[in-house]
């Protein structure tokens, strides 16, 4: 199966958002801010209520902006990635550069509801919104279950 996507800011904003929150570092920040709004209306104090704002709302933003920045000045976001998915792996091709992962080098496999991650390490990962995969999301999602154990397979597929 072949396939061509382009990535949005969009896009990579919801990955690193996923990147941002998947561990336990994201939702401790979440908690901090949580708790200085519960500080705030237990003694008022307004630094309470804007250091909470500036916790939670700090990293999306943040994040937001960089993933601007980095549709804006990447090359890789520049052309769109074509991937072949067959037996032997998923292997990606941009210009000149091309790469075959085979199955079992993979680190792990992500779904949500809007894309599926294809983790090439801990921290790298190929996105592939399901909205470009169209009618070959079915089969995609197929062929990463018949090659992947299930402990390689995280999320909704």
């Amino acid at each position: 199966m072949k396939f061509e996507i382009s990535i949005t800011t969009k896009t990579l904003y919801r990955f690193m958002l996923r990147q941002a929150y998947i561990g336990v570092s994201g939702w401790v920040g979440v908690f901090i801010g949580a708790m200085m709004v519960v500080l705030y209306f237990r003694t008022d104090n307004i630094w309470a209520l804007i250091l909470s704002v500036v916790v939670v709302f700090y990293t999306p933003w943040s994040l937001f902006l960089r993933s601007i920045k980095q549709i804006k000045l990447s090359p890789a976001f520049k052309t769109p990635t074509h991937y072949s998915v067959d037996e032997n792996g998923i292997s990606a091709a941009q210009g000149e550069k091309a790469v075959l992962v085979a199955w079992e080098q993979l680190y792990k496999i992500a779904g949500s509801r809007k894309c599926i991650y294809v983790y090439t390490s801990p921290i790298y990962a190929w996105i592939i919104p399901r909205a470009d995969l169209g009618d070959q999301a079915a089969a995609l999602v197929e062929m990463i279950t018949l090659h992947l154990p299930k402990a390689k397979i995280k999320g909704r597929l």
